[in-house]
């Protein structure tokens, strides 16, 4: 007879980093202003309540962020699936531009200088 016993298994994918310098805080604000995020073929990407969930073909494993509305997954239709990144300010937007820097690191989103 099996036991009551839940399943220990967690994500161990974190999204949001916790500490940052303040060069690279700029630097990554400036980022986000200057680039557009696109989101490759193998990552299927959906709204959730708390954000946004990403799935990665490859390896079948699921990325929450707790993004709220800063960032909006691309349309299912169409040939550009590019994330949109809400306008921010302040703090928020340093945040946001960490998070996408780790999403780009993870490679569920690639990083597009504009010509």
């Amino acid at each position: 007879m099996r036991t009551g016993r839940r399943s220990s298994r967690r994500s161990r994918s974190r999204t949001w980093l916790s500490t940052v310098s303040v060069e690279s805080t700029e630097t990554a604000t400036h980022a986000v202003e200057a680039a557009e995020y696109l989101v490759p073929h193998w990552v299927r990407v959906r709204r959730e309540d708390f954000g946004i969930l990403f799935y990665d073909a490859r390896s079948a494993r699921l990325t929450f962020v707790a993004s709220g509305d800063s960032l909006e997954p691309p349309p299912f239709t169409g040939t550009r699936r590019a994330l949109r990144v809400a306008t921010l300010d302040g703090s928020r937007q340093a945040a946001v531009a960490r998070l996408l820097q780790d999403l780009v690191r993870r490679g569920l989103i690639i990083a597009v200088e504009p010509d």
